[in-house]
Formats: structure tokens, C-alpha cells, sequence
């Protein structure tokens, strides 16, 4: 519609949609529905007189509403302003068309670092007195939308500050101020500017949508540095925090900053722009040390990579020359970092809907592994399993499920090297690797271990049963599936056995479970393990250090013992 609002109302159609009152007072309002909705521009014709004649002018407020069921209504609003002239037959002001607050409302919403909305937050409003916050309203508590409406406020500057974060997030520290003026407008400044000054820029509120809120969550994390034998705490372990921001980044440090609370001993790690909590200093040299029982334990809120690596061993111990542990808080979960990578989808140009593809990323970090040969009682093997929890079948025909190891992007079969039936599937890794390196089991018939960095891609295909897809031949949506890894003799001797989750699913591009495992909640304390300095010969550190000694003397002596002869040569 033109700016001007110029309509010749003779070429109008008059729909006949009416609302009359014989009074309309200060406050109240006047409206008319649009059964069928709003498809094309309509004019709205008000028309009427001013109660007391002394009046010059007026505010008219006008608001569109589009109402919904399950969520808050959508709608925007405008104010004019109307002007008469005594004594003149007409009347005109330049109308403007801003977004205004006439509900004399703002609404804040608290959420967690992902937008998800949390429930059971209190604040206080407080307005300002003089120099002084005063309460306006305490205890003002978020439901489950996370939403904080107030409304109807009358005119000075208001401070919302939170009291009570939700259960296991952190307080956030930074209160909210707005500023309501004589006709009830609201302006807003971002957050800790104190309210208003002089100069100070304002943001007019609209009241349409919510100011965000944000809580981190705290996450927790224990570790246990041991002896091998994963039961002796070790004292005097140094660590130091690695972060990246992005998985595809590399790790540093300096991004994290590493304070502690001497008064509670308590630790928390903070981005480095971000500010601690009162109470908390830097911890000298960033070093996290264990504890008499081997413990180390600290807090951290921001989502992100981190990794533990060990300074300096305890001492008579070798210090690992890796990151002894890699975690992470993806999707506001803290998570551990795995040795596999998953992806699953449909096979490629196939008929068959039942036909689905595992793609299995083994050590893409290309660390160093080594793998053990099935010994004599069949425990001392590398595989990767594939099964459910219940035991229930999961493919139609075993005979089907064909696999393959990737070298330098050419396949190579392991359909011999696979134990599969209807309810699982288990792949030799020793004879995956073996492949790999163009050896056969035959050239390689000693079962001697290997040792490799390569990365295992080991792709399987198989025809699931009727009973995991829907009437429309998708897969069913939920259905998880148990995947263990079986690294042999890995883990100090001991067997390292990772068990993770994997939900079929329909997507025609695929699903990939990365290499970042849930920790569940309340886990134990997660061992690190370091090995005893063990000495050529001895077995002893002490007792090699003793020949140490006695080679330096006879070196001396040795040496003593030739000067003397060359001095005799002289003298002849």
C-alpha cells in the first residue's frame, strides 16, 4: 500500500466486517477477525470522536495478530499518533510506522550454550532508588520453555540479576538492564552496563522476541594416576591442559586458563578472554599435580577438545610421550575420545533397501598400535564386533555379509577372516593388518604381533533383517546396535575393550558415529597408568645405577693408567 494512504474509498469493496463500540476507553480495546486468514492488503477505516473536546491529540495503538496453538502468539505492532486543529475542518501528522512496545512488556529466555531452553532458574528484578537497586520482585523462576515475561512495569531503570542458575550450571555472573520510560517504552543496554548513563547508546525493546540468557554447563572430570597394575595411586603426576576449539584444529596451550580456589581446593579451567569467579587465581606453571591417592580432578564449562598430556612422571616412573587422555563437550555432553569412527547408510545404486554398508575407521590418528594373533584360548585377539544387546538377529542371511580392508583405496577381501552369524559379526584385526601389509596367513605363520600406524578402513556390507525396516522399507528409526573394539594386551597388558553405541537410520547420506563416546554420569575416576623405569640388566634402578658408578671409576682409573705410561715413554 502507498506511504501516503491516499485510497479512493469508492473503489474499495466493503467486506462488511465490523466491530462498533459506543465507548472505547483509556486502555481498552476494539478488534475484528479474519476467519479466512489474510491474503491480500485490507484497509481498516476507524472512525469516531474524542470524548472531551479540549483534547488536541492522541496516541492510537494497532496490532496484527497471528495466534497459535502450541506456541506463542506472532504479531506486530504500530503507533499513531493524531493530531486536531481547533477550528479547522481537517487534521493531518506525518504517520510513522516503528515497531512498538504498547504492552509495555520484555521477555528474556534462559537457555544453555546450544539454545535449549532450561527450566528452574531464579532471578530478582530490581529497580534503582537514588544510587541504590532496591527489590521490585524476587524470585522469579523459568519454567520449562526457559521464558521470563514482565510486564505492566512503571516508569524507572530496572536490573534482572540471576540468584539461582539450574541444577548443574554455572551462575551466570552477568545481570540484564532496561530503562522504562514515562510512556512505558523500554529500552534495553547489553548486559553489566550498569544502566543508564548519559551518552550511553539504548536499543529500543520491541517485546517480540525473547533476550537470550545463556548458562554453561558444568561438566566435571576425575582422573586416577596409577602403577600399571591400575590399583597403586601415584603422587606428584604433572599434567598440563591442551585445547582446540574445532575437532579439525590442532591443540595449544594458553587457550585455556587453569585456576583454583586455595581456600576449597577447588580447580576450574576458563577460556583465556574469560574471567574467573571470585575467589579463584591463576595456578602457578598451568599444572594440575595428583594427589597422595593419584588423583586429579577439575571443572571446566566451554564446548570444545581438550586434552591431558603428562609433564613430568612420578618419580622412578617413564613419562608417556603422547596425550594420555583426549575428551570433549560436543552438543553440551562431555564426551571421551575413541579409537573407531562409524558410518552407515544404504548400499550405493542398490534395489534392495535391506542392503546397508558399515564403514569402520580404525586409529585414524595413526598411533602407533600393536596386534596380537588368536592364541591357544582364543583371548588374546584384536577384534571389532558388531551385534545386539538382547541377542536378537539382526541379518537376514550371514552368508551375505561381505568385508573388505581398504589399502591405498583398493579393497582387499576378508570374508575368511570374518566370524559372522544371524545375530553378529566378528572381524580379525591381526589378519585385517596382516593384509594390509601384503603378507598371507601363510608367509606370517608364526603368528609374530604387529606393530602398526596405519589407519584400518574395513567396509561391510549385509542385508538386515525385515524386521528392521517400516512398511515403507526405511530402516527403523532407534534401533541401536553394540559395537566393541578389542584391542589385545594395549592397555598395560590388559585387554582395551571399547563399547559404543550405534542407531540405524534412514538417511540417504548416512549416519557417522565419529570417535567421541558419552561419558556417563557419575563414572569413576578414569585411570592413567604410568610404567616402572625399568634398568638394562637389573631390573633395578638403584642397582644400575651402582654399576654406573663403578664403570666411571675404572674408566678413571684406566685413564690414570695410561697418562703414567705415556710419562714413562718420555723419561726413556
Amino acid at each position: 500500500m502507498p506511504s501516503s494512504f491516499d485510497v479512493d474509498e469508492n473503489s474499495i469493496e466493503d467486506l462488511g466486517i465490523k466491530a462498533q463500540r459506543t465507548k472505547l476507553d483509556k486502555g481498552s480495546s476494539s478488534g475484528i477477525t479474519f476467519e479466512e486468514g489474510i491474503n491480500e492488503p485490507y484497509l481498516v477505516k476507524v472512525t469516531g470522536k474524542l470524548s472531551n473536546s479540549n483534547e488536541s491529540s492522541y496516541i492510537g495503538y494497532a496490532k496484527l495478530v497471528k495466534p497459535y496453538k502450541d506456541k506463542e502468539d506472532l504479531y506486530v505492532e504500530r503507533k499513531d499518533e493524531i493530531y486536531s486543529l481547533k477550528d479547522k475542518a481537517s487534521a493531518s501528522k506525518e504517520m510513522t510506522f516503528d515497531a512498538v512496545n504498547p504492552a509495555n512488556k520484555i521477555v528474556y529466555k534462559k537457555v544453555d550454550t546450544d539454545g535449549r531452553p532450561l527450566e528452574g532458574a531464579k532471578f530478582d528484578l530490581e529497580i534503582k532508588s537514588s544510587d541504590q537497586w532496591i527489590p521490585y520482585k524476587k524470585d522469579i523462576t523459568t519454567g520449562e520453555d526457559g521464558l521470563i515475561k514482565l510486564k505492566a512495569l512503571k516508569e524507572g531503570s530496572y536490573r534482572l540479576k540471576e540468584t539461582t542458575p539450574p541444577t548443574g550450571y554455572k551462575l551466570s555472573e552477568k545481570s540484564n538492564y532496561f530503562r522504562v520510560d514515562k510512556t512505558g517504552t523500554i529500552f534495553r543496554y547489553e548486559p553489566d552496563q550498569g544502566g543508564y548513563r548519559a551518552g550511553q547508546k539504548e536499543i529500543e525493546e520491541p517485546g517480540l522476541l525473547p533476550n537470550l540468557v545463556i548458562n554453561k554447563k558444568i561438566h566435571k572430570i576425575k582422573f586416577k594416576k596409577t602403577d600399571e597394575d591400575g590399583q597403586t595411586p601415584l603422587k606428584g603426576a604433572e599434567f598440563k591442559i591442551w585445547y582446540k576449539e574445532t575437532k579439525g584444529d590442532t591443540y595449544g596451550t594458553g587457550r585455556v586458563i587453569l585456576y583454583e580456589n586455595k581456600a576449597t581446593n577447588k580447580k576450574i579451567v576458563l577460556k583465556s578472554d574469560d574471567n574467573p569467579p571470585k575467589g579463584f587465581t591463576q595456578v602457578e606453571n598451568q599444572t594440575l599435580i595428583s594427589d597422595e591417592n593419584g588423583s586429579v580432578e577439575f571443572e571446566f564449562y566451554d564446548s570444545g577438545y581438550y586434552a591431558l598430556k603428562e609433564e613430568k612422571a612420578p618419580k622412578g616412573y617413564i613419562k608417556p610421550k603422547d596425550y594420555v587422555y583426549e575428551f570433549a563437550v560436543v552438543d553440551g555432553k562431555l564426551k571421551e575420545k575413541t579409537i573407531t569412527e562409524t558410518t552407515i547408510k544404504k548400499v550405493a545404486n542398490s534395489n534392495n533397501p535391506k542392503e546397508v554398508e558399515f564403514t569402520f575407521h580404525i586409529n585414524k590418528d595413526g598411533k602407533p598400535i600393536t596386534y596380537y594373533s588368536m592364541d591357544e584360548n582364543k583371548n588374546r585377539m584384536s577384534t571389532l564386533k558388531l551385534y545386539m544387546d538382547d541377542n536378537r538377529s539382526i541379518f537376514n542371511n550371514s552368508n551375505n555379509i561381505k568385508a573388505e580392508v581398504h589399502k591405498d583405496g583398493k579393497p582387499i577381501s576378508l570374508d575368511t577372516k570374518i566370524t559372522k552369524d544371524y545375530r553378529y559379526f566378528i572381524i580379525d584385526l591381526y589378519e585385517a593388518v596382516n593384509l594390509m601389509n601384503q603378507k598371507s596367513t601363510t608367509a606370517n605363520a608364526s603368528k609374530e604381533p604387529i606393530t602398526s600406524n596405519d589407519t584400518i578402513t574395513i567396509k561391510v556390507t549385509a542385508e538386515l533383517k525385515d524386521t528392521m525396516l517400516d512398511a515403507n522399507g526405511n530402516l527403523r528409526e532407534g534401533i541401536n546396535l553394540s559395537q566393541t573394539l578389542k584391542i589385545a594386551k594395549a592397555d598395560y597388558g590388559e585387554d582395551l575393550i571399547e563399547t559404543r553405541t550405534i542407531t540405524l537410520s534412514s538417511n540417504e547420506e548416512g549416519i557417522t558415529i565419529d570417535s567421541y563416546e558419552e561419558i556417563p554420569e557419575n563414572s569413576k575416576p578414569i585411570p592413567i597408568k604410568n610404567t616402572k623405569a625399568v634398568y638394562p640388566f637389573t631390573g633395578s634402578a638403584g642397582v644400575w645405577i651402582g654399576f654406573a658408578i663403578l664403570g666411571v671409576i675404572l674408566m678413571t682409573l684406566a685413564g690414570i693408567y695410561l697418562a703414567m705410561k705415556g710419562k714413562e715413554k718420555k723419561t726413556i
